[in-house]
């Protein structure tokens, strides 16, 4: 019985440690252009992320380091289809965050991306990010949460494992 329980601590212990922790992992940002006429910020959705929401509104602020003129457009597409389409253009562009509807991203589990060309003082800037759609959980599992979940479940094995170990 007491090798069963040591067993059993040591297994929530573990699962702590090297199962649930991957989950808090950020998820990366693509970088922007190191460009010294324009830079984007505030992207969204970003690189490699997952989302709950299909049909997202794609957003990205531009902050123009020069009085150039800047030109831009957006597009978007999906792994699958290999398809590529336009939602949204703006000429003569100025600093700002720019909003555009992604409605052709429906599908669960899709890998979809969105691109920014921007054309600046006869150079071409492109910036691509690739997202996913996923389900809506149950129960939010915000980095707060996990955290609560990895811990309670690292204290558990721990406290489990120390008053084995003292009969």
């Amino acid at each position: 019985m007491k090798k069963n329980k040591t067993i059993t601590c040591l297994i929530l212990s573990l699962f702590s440690i090297f199962i649930a922790s991957p989950i808090l992992v950020e998820t990366v940002r693509a970088d922007t252009n190191n460009s010294p006429y324009v830079s984007i910020s505030n992207i969204y959705p970003e690189n490699r992320s997952g989302i709950y929401r299909s049909q997202p509104i794609v957003y990205f602020t531009l902050t123009k380091h020069t009085n150039h003129i800047v030109n831009f457009t957006v597009y978007v597409g999906n792994s699958s289809a290999n398809t590529t389409l336009l939602i949204g253009s703006q000429n003569n562009a100025t600093n700002g965050t720019y909003h555009y509807p992604y409605y052709t991203a429906t599908s669960y589990s899709e890998q979809y991306y969105w691109r920014i060309h921007i054309d600046v003082n006869n150079t071409e800037i492109n910036e691509t990010y690739y997202f996913r759609i996923w389900h809506e959980p149950i129960f939010p599992l915000t980095n707060s949460y996990m955290l609560g979940i990895i811990g309670l479940f690292g204290i558990i094995g721990l406290l489990g494992f120390i008053s084995i170990r003292r009969k």
